[in-house]
């Protein structure tokens, strides 16, 4: 018998964990579903920025003073988009991506070293989660985590 986890943790915050219990020899190599499942997280990210946090709240807004330094510095741009490095290194493969996927384990996410400020929040900044999984984005996880292991290998390149 054969029993996996599927978790997602996103700095210390268990955000997905789901336990799947006896499906046999697709589970021994699962590295094509974290290759759509890296993907599927890059593109729920991608819409956290694009709605400023807002699919699952919304952002803190800037403060007055920060809001005129940044438009000063380089012109409108979105909540938590300065040079864009960040935004970047999430939604696309870029040198701060990180991407390391194994056949019975992922690792998604970036290197730029603030970002966990922004994920975390400070004593002088607002929380504002950049990966922050609703429930709709669990549920398609594992709907195509299902698609995997019962459904047509094909569909993952098998």
């Amino acid at each position: 018998m054969t029993g996996i986890r599927f978790e997602i943790e996103v700095d210390g915050e268990q955000q997905l964990d789901r336990a799947l219990s006896r499906f046999g020899d697709r589970l021994r190599n699962i590295q094509p579903f974290f290759e759509i499942a890296a993907d599927m997280v890059a593109g729920f990210v991608r819409a956290q920025f694009e709605s400023e946090g807002g699919r699952t709240g919304g952002w803190a807004a800037l403060s007055p003073r920060y809001a005129a330094y940044k438009l000063a510095k380089v012109g409108p741009q979105p909540i938590l988009v300065f040079t864009g490095r960040m935004r970047q290194s999430l939604i696309e493969r870029t040198g701060d991506n990180i991407r390391e996927i194994g056949t019975d384990s992922m690792k998604w996410g970036t290197s730029t070293p603030y970002a966990i400020f922004h994920q975390r929040g400070t004593s002088k900044m607002p929380q504002r989660k950049i990966i922050d999984l609703t429930e709709d984005d669990k549920m398609a996880l594992m709907k195509t985590l299902q698609r995997f292991i019962a459904g047509d290998p094909a569909e993952f390149g098998l």
